[in-house]
């Protein structure tokens, strides 16, 4: 069986609630704090994390006590991708034969399984909170890329036990593999050889989702929630392994089987190439605050300064 382990996440840090001073004559007689809501109440803690395993299971571990607290098995095949929801009440995985599993960090139980994608691996999956101008029945969403570049857009209020679709986008792909070799309907092995299908909700223009994948040419596309469709492409040089999407909304950056970090503008499309790994970049990723940028490459762990 194998038990390699896939894919990580790290449950979010809720923003702080505010306090209310009692003030009479200028001071400050009693701070109020927040009530905390029964929504919050069965939220895990920020010690905690998640693994997805290449034996289904999904293996939950407690950083500060460095052991692992809870062990499940969501899917029959290997957990490709796995993520918190924004405030913690769920943890979505995706496995190699397309199925999303929906489970809940405090039973352990898996509460909804999605099979859309079923016959593609899941290559990324992403979540994020709108305000309500989108038409959505839930402000919470989140999405799932697979690797014959399709992508789902869901609305979900977990708390509620709601999710439901509201937007599916499947973009174009050729019928070679990059290798030359010729794809094969329903062969998941050849999933293999393809670059992963990647999305990120953007987080400084709230109606964009960002993707790139293996499609008719190496490019990462912007695509309209509200109009519903692509409206804007920037070509890249090469096939990305990953993507990440600085939190101030103004970088994005690839990482590639040619040993490059790609830092690009995110209005302006402009590229800078960044040397120094020594394989292929598995992993990019932001620092919280945008500062810094992180990429894996296969043993190594790499960090630039962000001063743009």
């Amino acid at each position: 069986m194998n038990q390699s382990c896939n894919c990580v996440a790290f449950c979010p840090i809720p923003e702080a609630a505010a306090t209310t001073n009692v003030v009479n004559q200028g001071q400050t007689l009693a701070t109020v704090l927040p009530q905390t809501s029964p929504e919050s109440r069965d939220s895990i803690n920020q010690s905690h994390c998640v693994a997805g395993y290449g034996d289904g299971t999904v293996r939950m571990f407690d950083l500060g006590r460095v052991e692992m607290i809870m062990k499940m098995q969501p899917h029959a095949t290997a957990v490709t991708h796995i993520a918190f929801s924004p405030d913690g009440r769920v943890i979505i995985s995706g496995a190699s034969d397309g199925i999303i599993a929906i489970s809940s960090p405090s039973t352990g139980l898996t509460v909804r399984l999605l099979n859309d994608h079923k016959g593609a691996p899941i290559s990324d999956l992403h979540s994020t909170i709108r305000d309500r101008q989108y038409s959505v029945s839930s402000p919470m969403l989140w999405l799932a890329a697979s690797k014959d570049s399709r992508v789902s857009i869901w609305s979900a209020k977990w708390s509620q036990d709601f999710c439901e679709l509201v937007d599916w986008l499947s973009f174009p792909t050729p019928s070679i593999a990059p290798d030359g070799k010729a794809l094969r309907r329903g062969d998941l092995p050849q999933y293999d050889r393809l670059p992963p299908s990647l999305a990120r909700f953007s987080p400084s223009d709230p109606d964009i989702v960002i993707f790139t994948g293996y499609s008719m040419q190496r490019a990462v596309q912007f695509y309209s929630l509200t109009q519903r469709k692509v409206i804007r492409t920037a070509v890249l040089t090469h096939w990305a392994t990953s993507m990440d999407v600085s939190p101030l909304g103004n970088l994005i950056a690839f990482g590639t089987h040619e040993r490059l970090v790609q830092m690009m503008d995110y209005d302006e499309g402009r590229f800078q190439d960044f040397v120094g790994p020594s394989d292929t970049v598995s992993k990019v990723c932001f620092s919280p605050t945008g500062k810094l940028l992180y990429a894996v490459s296969y043993l190594a762990l790499l960090a630039w300064d962000v001063v743009v």
